[in-house]
């Protein structure tokens, strides 16, 4: 299952949704609206087996956290559970199988993505995951065993920080530089920015306090310390 969040960008979204198409990706998947202006999106082409959800229709919550706990609660027991940005674009061919292959069952795996894995800091952070680069693919255990896709208590920010802390420099990371899903962030050129990119939102950094607190509970810790054993588990059955 795969999940593509998006808000006040239907071109860029559709754009995103085509190249995963030409790029040979069949596997099914979930446009979810964010935000209060969602009708632009009514006309938008999606993939045959893709469908789209408004927050508004589903009483679900209209935020990037919110829409990693409907499908994950919606959809328990995916084989992995793929994200992606609405200003990612696939450009390796048939990339979704190759990151699916390697997340199953229990390894978090994520591509180059030609905005974090310009520089040198960069791509070292990405090869430990200790960042995340684009086309991000979870085995479906891995989630179950953590017990949440996104974390209760955030909106939007530091998700992504919280998923390093718990496998980053370990070998439930998996960083694929030979498999590109480009980033096309407004740092780059790409696009132009907008109130989606704001990151002084009271929100955000309410976010990242957050998550800069959890990391640091006993809470917290133990899911590190159970996903590490399962790993290990999984490991030995398959030598």
């Amino acid at each position: 299952m795969w999940l593509m969040t998006t808000k006040d960008r239907p071109q860029a979204a559709e754009r995103a949704l085509a190249a995963c198409w030409e790029t040979g990706m069949r596997q099914r998947g979930i446009v979810y609206v964010d935000g209060k202006n969602h009708t632009p999106y009514d006309d938008i082409k999606i993939p045959p087996n893709w469908e789209m959800v408004k927050w508004v229709d589903v009483g679900g919550i209209g935020n990037l956290a919110g829409s990693k706990h409907y499908i994950f609660e919606k959809y328990d027991k995916e084989r992995v559970y793929g994200w992606m940005a609405d200003d990612n674009i696939p450009v390796t061919q048939d990339w979704c199988a190759i990151v699916e292959e390697a997340a199953y069952p229990f390894s978090l795996v994520h591509c180059r993505d030609e905005f974090v894995s310009l520089t040198a800091s960069g791509r070292n952070h990405l090869s430990k995951t200790m960042n995340l680069g684009g086309g991000i693919c979870w085995g479906g255990d891995l989630v179950r065993c953590v017990g949440w896709w996104a974390p209760s208590g955030v909106v939007q920010g530091s998700i992504d920080w919280a998923w390093t802390s718990l496998v980053g420099e370990t070998p439930i990371g998996v960083y694929r530089d030979d498999i590109l899903v480009r980033h096309d962030n407004w740092r780059t050129g790409r696009r132009e920015k907008d109130e989606n990119d704001n990151l002084e939102k009271p929100f955000i950094k309410n976010d990242i306090n957050y998550i800069k607190q959890y990391r640091q509970t006993r809470g917290f810790q133990l899911i590190r310390e159970r996903i590490l054993r399962e790993s290990v588990r999984i490991r030995q059955t398959q030598c």
